[in-house]
């Protein structure tokens, strides 16, 4: 996620991009095709560099440039079609992430035609969440991280409080979700109803799906649902902090800071079955996802938490079962394109050229994550000099995009300045490590916690820095 000052990598070579790039290119066609649209393995062959000591300093407190950085992202890409799944560099030397910013390959599968189409039936999804007290903004946030991910459907979606929810409005889509994420918030008899009798595709998170599970004095398991839906949802656990959740032979990370899960049980075999397995290190296991009829029900919110120490979250369990939701039909087929991370102006054209070379010559797909303009308005690699590099002011690097374009590459904005103001956010305020559009620190073991939106935040702002950086590019 990070780039440096020319004078920081004149020493990098561009042929450590280039057997990176041809690694990632060659791992994508040894992924199997008996496994499904869920291809784990092959995340665990870009460990490149080792893990070091991070935040290693100086006497005065700069940064040593020798050091080897670890950087891992979970952040699945899906563009068209079929397969999930990620397929990420691992562990990325500062030295090979100065090159390119960091490559990410991401598995999908595109139309034969174009590398990046969607899938030609379009879809409907509604997508509700809880919005009593705080929950509003964040149930926003999750479902648009949800919308995000459907257009891989060609999908439009609707996101709505489920509050706001009217009788049979299910009945116009083709799947919908739910994100229970505030405890007992008082559902809809609407909402309830329709969940019992649609046999549309649906999805619910986490908590309140009691309100439907059992009677409403709670004090028994309810038989419509359990006679539809052949599972009974027994309690919320919180007493084991499961590590894993094991999906299609694989064990994929789950984080501990929220223990707490919703536990079903199946009463029929014939409408319900387990998709998903949450374990701990010591044997206990509890089912993750269920299935019953057309109702999968995930014991937690898959969006929260998500494990940045390994490339294997859980979540990617779930990212698959929205094929089987949206019934996409996706025929397996294992294919992968190449993001070039956090470019900007700073970074060697030369490097550029040569990471080109390397797709075209492969005839991988790429694409180019820009930022507009470089900063280090601390001068942290500046000796205290503020810097600011706006796109314009580097022809040479101007070329050097254009020239990964006409080889196949595709630009993606990415941000503006990808820092914030004059401010540690949370690492050095330069354009790359740090954040743009959210306030975040570290805590005192330098893990990032975060704060919230910054104080500037609103539709305005964020599409002002938007359309600066548009404007650059």
């Amino acid at each position: 996620m990070s780039n440096y000052p020319k004078h920081q990598t004149r020493s990098v070579r561009a042929g450590a991009a280039s057997v990176l790039a041809l690694a990632l290119a060659a791992a994508v066609s040894a992924c199997p095709n008996d496994v499904g649209r869920f291809c784990p393995d092959q995340v665990e062959q870009f460990a490149v560099g080792r893990k070091q000591q991070v935040g290693e300093r100086t006497q005065d407190g700069k940064p040593r440039m020798s050091i080897v950085t670890p950087w891992t992202r979970t952040v699945p890409y899906y563009a068209g079609g079929g397969d999930t799944g990620t397929i990420e560099s691992r562990n990325v030397s500062r030295e090979n992430r100065d090159v390119v910013g960091a490559i990410e390959a991401k598995a999908h599968r595109p139309k034969p035609t174009h590398p990046f189409a969607f899938a030609a039936e379009a879809k409907k999804a509604l997508i509700l969440y809880d919005s009593a007290d705080q929950a509003g903004w964040m149930g926003s946030l999750y479902g648009q991280h949800l919308t995000n991910l459907m257009t891989h459907f060609n999908a439009t979606s609707v996101l709505k409080p489920v509050e706001q929810y009217v009788e049979n409005e299910m009945e116009s889509y083709d799947a919908v979700y739910y994100f229970g994420i505030y405890y007992n918030n008082p559902l809809p008899q609407s909402f309830k109803t329709d969940v019992l009798e649609t046999e549309k595709p649906m999805m619910w998170f986490g908590y309140n799906l009691w309100q439907i599970a059992w009677v409403p004095d709670m004090t028994a398991y309810n038989t419509d649902f359990e006679n539809k839906f052949g599972f009974r949802f027994l309690n919320l656990d919180g007493s084991v902090a499961h590590t894993m959740v094991e999906y299609k032979g694989v064990n994929l990370a789950k984080e501990t800071y929220d223990p707490v899960v919703g536990v079903t049980q199946v009463q029929n075999p014939v409408l319900a079955s387990v998709k998903a397995t949450l374990k701990h290190q010591l044997g206990q296991t509890a089912p993750y996802v269920t299935k019953g009829a057309n109702l999968w029900y995930v014991a937690d919110n898959p969006f929260t938490y998500v494990s940045w120490i390994t490339n294997m979250d859980r979540s990617l369990a779930v990212y698959d079962m929205f094929h089987d939701v949206m019934n996409s039909g996706a025929v397996t087929k294992y294919q992968a394109f190449i993001r070039v991370e956090d470019v900007h102006p700073n970074v060697p054209p030369a490097n550029l050229r040569a990471l080109a070379d390397v797709f075209k010559a492969e005839n991988v797909p790429f694409v180019v994550c820009v930022i507009p303009e470089y900063r280090d308005p601390l001068g942290t690699y500046n000796d205290g000099q503020p810097v600011a590099t706006p796109i314009k002011k580097n022809t040479a690097f101007v070329n050097a995009l254009k020239y990964m374009v006409s080889k196949g590459g595709q630009i993606i904005q990415h941000g503006w300045t990808h820092q914030y103001g004059s401010v540690l956010n949370p690492y050095d305020g330069t354009s790359g490590p740090d954040f743009e559009f959210f306030r975040v620190v570290l805590n005192e073991r330098g893990e990032q916690q975060l704060v919230g939106p910054v104080p500037e935040d609103s539709l305005a702002w964020a599409n002002d820095r938007v359309n600066k950086g548009k404007s650059l590019l």
